[in-house]
């Protein structure tokens, strides 16, 4: 068995830091893939960034390029700090920096972190912007995770990332389902300024779930499209915060609320696939909040679905990491990273920008994708 070592990287639209994952990826001819995740961390984005990625509405256009190359040159030193922190060296990088515009219908996307700056601090490959390719396809530039999941969980019917967004894959689709962390994580900072999460769900356990918001965030409008979908912090933003923060009710009361919507939105989106029996995987950061999977987990068992949880686990937490390190290799190979079909392009693509250091060429990249077409042929 061949195997590649990477690092993954994700900064998402829940601003609650950069997760870093080390993996390993194999593979037999023939076989299906194989992996592990070897070392992870997550780093804090630190107050000055927080700061400034919670005001990006006042940013003007040449202030959004400053931080673009700025937020490159922070994540390059991330990466490097981890690695040389542990001695390991790696092939290649593949990184989602957090999403401040995601307009399909206009034609753009857009996530910050200039990957010709963050190569500049690194030794090997990196790639980034996976979902680019996709938009100017006429896709949503998303989910990006359903194929990498299908790969790498193939024996799992259903699954269900609590991420900045909460999105399932099934053997057939693969879509958002609806905000999850992005506004679980706001709401708790609103509650404490120290805070960057809801640990455990502690906060929204002490609240009421308040049945005039509930009912109005689960008559949203968009929750009524059929897949593909894909949500983005624009219509968070624009949609349901002003909702969460009409100020009716307490943040407690709010934070309660939104878990009870969550769970909801799992079960509705899993009813019409509901096989008795049949089993789904959680995993994401929000797989630490305990009782937001408690809720999840009661509302799915009334429909005859079993939970397996990744708790223990480093997917937990790191799952995004090791999905975008595993696009970043399938780049590396010239290998089908991005699928239409659920994305609403209709065509199969290799997604991503692949960035050279200035000390290494494109040799690597060469003889990789010769091999992976030769054992292709």
């Amino acid at each position: 068995m061949r195997w590649w070592t990477g690092i993954g990287v994700m900064s998402g639209s829940s601003l609650d830091g950069v997760d870093l994952a080390l993996c390993r990826f194999g593979r037999e001819q023939g076989a299906g893939w194989q992996f592990e995740i070897q070392e992870a961390e997550t780093v804090g984005l630190g107050a000055e960034w927080l700061n400034r990625l919670q005001r990006i509405r006042e940013w003007s256009a040449p202030e959004l390029l400053e931080h673009h190359f700025a937020f490159g040159h922070f994540l390059g030193r991330v990466i490097r700090r981890f690695l040389s922190r542990r001695g390991k060296a790696v092939n290649w990088a593949g990184i989602h920096g957090p999403t401040l515009f995601h307009r399909p219908r206009q034609g753009f996307t857009f996530q910050l972190g200039a990957g010709e700056v963050i190569a500049c601090h690194t030794d090997f490959p990196v790639v980034t912007d996976f979902r680019h390719q996709d938009v100017a396809l006429g896709g949503q530039g998303a989910p990006l995770v359903p194929l990498c999941e299908r790969l790498l969980f193939p024996g799992i019917p259903f699954l269900v990332n609590l991420g900045g967004i909460v999105n399932l894959t099934t053997a057939a689709a693969g879509f958002d389902v609806c905000v999850g962390n992005q506004a679980l994580n706001e709401l708790a900072r609103a509650a404490d300024s120290g805070l960057d999460c809801d640990r455990e769900g502690r906060l929204a356990r002490r609240g009421s779930v308040a049945p005039q918001l509930l009912e109005q965030l689960n008559a949203l409008p968009w929750y009524r499209k059929s897949p593909p979908k894909a949500l983005d912090r624009e219509w968070y933003e624009r949609e349901l915060r002003p909702l969460l923060f009409e100020g009716r009710n307490s943040i407690e009361d709010c934070l309660a609320t939104y878990v009870e919507h969550i769970a909801d939105c799992v079960a509705r989106s899993l009813r019409s696939k509901e096989e008795l029996g049949a089993s789904v995987m959680i995993s994401g950061g929000g797989n630490r909040n305990r009782y937001l999977v408690e809720r999840i987990e009661q509302r799915l068992a009334e429909q005859g679905i079993v939970v397996m949880n990744s708790r223990e686990s480093d997917l937990d937490l790191y799952k995004e990491a090791l999905i975008f390190a595993f696009l970043g290799l399938l780049n590396l190979l010239g290998t089908v990273n991005v699928d239409g079909q659920r994305t609403g392009s209709g065509i199969e693509h290799v997604g991503g920008s692949l960035h050279f250091p200035p000390r290494v060429s494109g040799e690597l990249v060469r003889r990789e994708r010769s091999e992976s077409s030769g054992k292709r042929s």
